[in-house]
């Protein structure tokens, strides 16, 4: 019969998974063997099978096969992950005819939520037919607009009187929102002080957020610097070293974070950062930010190595002298013989030489 129910009373795909079983505790057989059932999820795509097995005497193995989930009419999405409203877009969808004969195919799209069609429809509905040939696939795009925050949910057929296949997904729509951020300054000799605050005239009709941070120095509001470098996830040279020189600066600035901010290693952080520099240092004696080879040398990374180093001596940090001398010399060389790569402009070059 036609695929993805069929017929009049055709079932929606909208179940999508990425795991579609897990059993960890199988018991086989005296042979060995076991079988399971399951129900697949409306995806259509390739399903590996991995089954691991362990005996009583701690004997494993592992074993592995594939199978797919198809249909002779498929559709697949092509919509964005997410939306913000007032966001225009183009809702896409693949249609694939996996027969082997050409077949004349009726598509109809609805959409449901906070949206618009593109010229401000309040229905947003399509209908197309095309003929597809064996095996061809094509891609549909049907234009709207977001119009608020909240979830658009989008449904769509395709099929002739053999075969169709109906799909439904949905899209997330967050709210258009951006900060304004203004700073007033000033000396007050008197208990307070007023301060005018002017609300923009475009703000959303749902209202809004005011937050203020007041502070008796210009070092203040510095917490969000300190543990975005405290929590940052990569781990190149040059992002190491920044991290290092905030990890070394947060003792002398701790009075100027609020009291809930805390970088209980820093110290640690500070020295170890240093005890890695050798493990970025390619035998030129430039920085490298992975891997320390010549052809991989940064002019830049290791003129802001050397400042970093003369900052964390300044803190009371013991720079590895041997390959601050290394770094030096490449630098030294650097300066009087513009050894630079060929592809840095002169503009990039004054910037290493500053």
């Amino acid at each position: 019969g036609p695929g993805g129910g069929g017929g009049p009373d055709l079932s929606m795909r909208s179940l999508f998974k990425f795991v579609s079983y897990w059993n960890p505790s199988l018991i086989a057989d005296a042979e060995g063997k076991a079988t399971i059932e399951f129900a697949v999820p409306d995806n259509l795509t390739g399903w590996k099978v991995l089954a691991m097995a362990v005996s009583p005497e701690d004997r494993m193995g592992l074993g592995e096969a594939v199978f797919k989930v198809n249909q002779a009419t498929e559709i697949r999405p092509a919509l964005p992950n997410q939306l913000l409203a007032g966001d225009t877009f183009s809702a896409g969808f693949a249609i694939m005819n996996r027969t082997d004969q050409p077949r004349k195919l009726t598509i109809d799209c609805t959409a449901q939520g906070p949206v618009k069609g593109a010229d401000g429809e309040e229905t947003v509905r399509f209908d197309r037919e095309f003929t597809l040939a064996p095996y061809q696939r094509e891609t549909l795009f049907f234009p709207m607009a977001a119009t608020a925050a909240g979830t658009i949910s989008l449904t769509i057929t395709a099929g002739d009187a053999t075969d169709r296949d109906g799909l439904t997904v949905s899209v997330p729509v967050g709210e258009r929102r951006h900060g304004e951020v203004v700073a007033s300054y000033g000396m007050i000799s008197d208990a307070t002080a007023i301060q005018p605050l002017l609300f923009p005239e475009n703000m959303g009709k749902d209202g809004g957020e005011l937050s203020l941070l007041l502070s008796p120095s210009v070092i203040g509001g510095i917490d969000g610097a300190f543990s975005f470098l405290r929590d940052y996830p990569f781990s190149c040279w040059e992002q190491k070293l920044s991290r290092g020189m905030m990890a070394a600066l947060h003792g002398p600035l701790k009075a100027y974070m609020p009291k809930d901010f805390s970088w209980p290693d820093s110290d640690r952080t500070a020295r170890e950062t240093l005890t890695l520099a050798a493990e970025y240092q390619a035998p030129n004696g430039g920085m490298t930010y992975y891997l320390p080879k010549d052809e991989y040398v940064s002019p830049y990374l290791s003129a802001y190595t050397a400042l970093a180093f003369n900052r964390l001596r300044r803190e009371g940090y013991l720079v590895p002298g041997q390959v601050e001398q290394r770094l030096q010399d490449y630098l030294q060389n650097l300066l009087r013989h513009d050894a630079v790569p060929a592809e840095f402009s002169r503009g990039m070059t004054a910037t290493v030489r500053a």
